[in-house]
């Protein structure tokens, strides 16, 4: 008798080891079926959406020249550079809008000057630029007392072009007179007629000579 219930001990304890272990089984199956574990399909990539910060044509890094565009107008073109030749070593690069050259050519002064004069015009609204070489032009002293003596030039009064001591005044006729001493024995005047006195200091600023003199 003790034999036989020993032997329906084991019996049982098998078949409940079985059972738990097919339970376990299903549990594992369930959970690989539902694909708990495996990593999950890769999300589709966003439709791409023009960027509000993108370029536009002509700008800086993208296709198209550069351009300089002003707020209620067209792009706007650099202006071209004057460059007005009045003597073999003497050019303007400015000019007053609508003058054109009507005359000039060489001048003598007192005491072995020389120089050029280039006028510029219509008539009336007219624009002439000298240069003196030698003479009065030794020294700015002795060349502004020269550009204001007599019955021309009056009330001067004392300015600066370009760094250099000149002189500003009226002449006849309601115009304007500027001279100054580019460099020890070389002179500079400017005169201009009533319509074109306030564009005086202008053109004497653009004055150039060439580098070193």
């Amino acid at each position: 008798m003790a034999h036989e219930g020993r032997a329906i001990g084991r019996g049982t304890r098998a078949a409940l080891a079985l059972a738990a272990l097919g339970v376990t089984a299903s549990t594992v199956h369930a959970l690989f079926a539902s694909g708990f574990g495996r990593p999950g399909a890769a999300a589709a990539p966003p439709a791409s959406v023009p960027s509000a910060l993108a370029p536009e044509p002509g700008a800086a890094g993208a296709a198209g020249p550069p351009r300089l565009t002003v707020p209620g107008s067209g792009p706007v073109m650099p202006e071209a550079v004057t460059l007005e030749v009045v003597a073999d070593g003497l050019w303007l690069t400015y000019l007053p809008p609508g003058l054109s050259r009507t005359g000039g050519g060489p001048i003598s002064g007192g005491a072995g000057a020389e120089g050029d004069s280039a006028v510029y015009g219509p008539r009336g609204r007219g624009l002439e630029v000298r240069d003196e070489r030698g003479g009065a032009a030794a020294t700015w002293r002795t060349f502004r007392a020269a550009v204001t003596a007599g019955a021309g030039p009056r009330r001067a009064r004392e300015t600066v072009v370009r760094g250099r001591p000149a002189v500003v005044a009226t002449t006849g006729g309601g115009g304007r007179m500027i001279a100054w001493l580019e460099r020890p024995g070389l002179g500079v005047e400017v005169r201009a007629d009533g319509p074109l006195a306030g564009e005086l200091l202008a053109v004497a600023a653009s004055a150039r000579t060439p580098v070193g003199d």
